[in-house]
């Protein structure tokens, strides 16, 4: 009998299983897909959902006629992996594609390159937003 708060060989397959769905390589598998439905897009990959939305309106006040597709990686660690990917990628799946990531503790550490990559003055893109006034 394995105690309470011991992890079973399934509970840790498991894990591994759940964590790899985000991984770099199911992030290209999906853009490959999304490339083929969209091409010649814009695609502008941010660390999460939150972020496409903070920067959406940012583009439209900026530049309203704009076409692209969000492309949220779940995590800087996962947008750092696709990045990565993607500058190894002989294909130039990368092409057309951008990087939104907040400057967190780390800055741009484990990034191939930065081209391409606009990191937050901030530690986090949130922070860049103003309370209202009044």
């Amino acid at each position: 009998m394995s105690n309470p708060g011991e992890l079973t060989p399934e509970d840790t397959l498991l894990s591994r299983m759940k964590s790899a769905r985000r991984s770099g390589v199911v992030l290209k598998a999906k853009l490959i897909t999304l490339r083929s439905d969209l091409p010649g897009v814009i695609f502008l990959a941010f660390e999460g959902d939150d972020d496409k939305i903070i920067y959406g309106q940012w583009i439209r006040r900026i530049r309203p006629a704009l076409r692209y597709e969000p492309f949220p990686c779940g995590g800087k660690k996962e947008a750092r992996e696709l990045r990565n990917a993607l500058r190894r990628d002989l294909a130039r799946l990368g092409e057309s594609m951008f990087f939104f990531v907040d400057r967190d503790y780390d800055d741009l550490r484990g990034f191939d390159g930065s081209d391409g990559v606009f990191m937050t003055d901030t530690y986090a893109v949130e922070n860049c937003l103003e309370a209202d006034p009044e």
